[in-house]
C-alpha cells in the first residue's frame, strides 16, 4: 500500500511511526510511502489494521492529510 502526505516534512516521522508498530516503510516519492506490514494477516484484516495505525499517527497530526493510492 502506498500514501501520499499533505505535509513531505513528515515522512520520516510517519516512517518511524510504522516501524515501532512493526511495519515495514519506505520513502519512494517525495510525500509517498510504500507500507507492507511485516506480521502474517489476511489481506482484509492487514488493510484494517494497516488503516487504524495510520488513523493513529494522522490523530498526532492534526491538519495533516494521509492519501491512500
Amino acid at each position: 500500500m502506498q500514501v501520499r502526505l499533505s505535509d513531505p516534512r513528515l515522512v520520516v516521522d510517519l516512517i518511524a511511526f510504522l516501524e515501532r508498530a512493526e511495519y515495514r516503510a519506505l520513502q519512494v516519492g517525495p510525500a509517498v510511502v510504500e507500507i507492507d506490514p511485516t506480521h502474517d494477516l489476511d489481506g482484509g484484516k492487514a488493510g484494517s489494521t494497516t488503516d487504524l495505525t495510520l488513523r493513529a499517527w494522522s490523530l498526532q497530526h492534526p491538519g495533516v492529510v494521509l492519501d491512500r493510492l
